[in-house]
């Protein structure tokens, strides 16, 4: 058979089995392709990371993160037109390698306090670790007081946490009025007596919507800086318990351990059968703490 016979039989085949196979591929590759990219997504979204964040993972979805932003004020809580701050740092002298000296600063409102900011330094590495780097917003609780269309994290119990609890459902804890947390399921008041402190980690949503929203609260500063860290530590189980429902979380702190120490005291509500299912290691971890 010659070049040319051989080219004309490859382009003009005669087999219809071998024309059958061909479309049928070029049909089912695209197919098993569509069909394992579906897959793919489903499975990424599924995740317990993502499902305890669902919601706050879209890349144009601007992320608020509220927190209490301080102003000087006098004696009497009246705000200083003219704040002054100082910045202390070490400036060791021959007669006293402690010495102390400072750099001022001037009209630098609003500031946080340093357990703030190590909080918001946890949402941020969580919400990095869902792949969300951008639109995520320090918001002023003056402009952005009224926003209730975007996911929220709001730190410690400042002004915008005492606002979204009232405006959120599911609540499953109270603040009390001598600064002592009831929360449900739980038979004992977590309280912040010296050394102790506690707090709360709460997923919840804007009342007849779907706009998540998680407060990430402790009694005192400890507590809030324990409430970012035990999160950022646990969010991919609690995901797995939960997954996109709502929950809270109890737990206990001592100053004199620091952020990394806490003492889970109540997860509320019970999970599902479902999730037990899928999780049952996960679950047996958490069983006592479950009420």
């Amino acid at each position: 058979m010659t070049f040319f016979e051989n080219i004309i039989d490859f382009i003009f085949v005669k087999d219809k089995t071998i024309l059958q196979d061909v479309f049928l591929s070029s049909l089912s590759i695209p197919l098993v392709w569509t069909f394992f990219n579906f897959l793919l997504r489903w499975w990424k979204q599924s995740r317990p990371l993502s499902l305890i964040l669902k919601g706050y993972k879209d890349s144009e979805t601007e992320v608020l993160v509220f927190l209490s932003q301080l102003s000087s004020a006098d004696k009497d809580f009246v705000k200083n037109q003219d704040q002054q701050y100082i910045i202390e740092y070490p400036h060791p002298l021959p007669t006293n390698k402690k010495n102390l000296t400072i750099a001022p600063r001037h009209n630098i409102d609003p500031v946080w306090s340093e357990a703030d900011g190590l909080c918001v330094a946890d949402v941020f590495n969580i919400l990095g670790r869902i792949k969300k780097i951008k639109n995520i917003k320090i918001a002023s609780l003056i402009k952005d007081w009224d926003r209730r269309e975007n996911p929220i994290f709001t730190i410690g119990f400042n002004p915008k946490t005492d606002d979204l609890i009232k405006e959120s459902r599911p609540i499953y804890f109270k603040l009390n009025a001598n600064q002592s947390l009831s929360v449900e399921g739980l038979k004992d008041d977590i309280t912040a007596y010296t050394p102790n402190d506690g707090g709360i980690i709460q997923k919840t949503f804007i009342k007849d919507t779907k706009t998540p929203v998680i407060i990430l609260a402790g009694l005192g500063t400890t507590g809030t800086e324990v409430a970012g860290s035990l999160f950022n530590k646990k969010a991919k189980e609690l995901g797995k318990l939960y997954g996109d429902r709502s929950f809270c979380l109890a737990y206990k702190a001592d100053i004199s351990k620091g952020r990394n120490y806490f003492n889970i005291q109540s997860i509320f509500p019970s999970i599902s059968f479902l999730n037990i299912l899928c999780y049952p290691i996960t679950y047996l971890r958490w069983k006592k703490f479950i009420k």
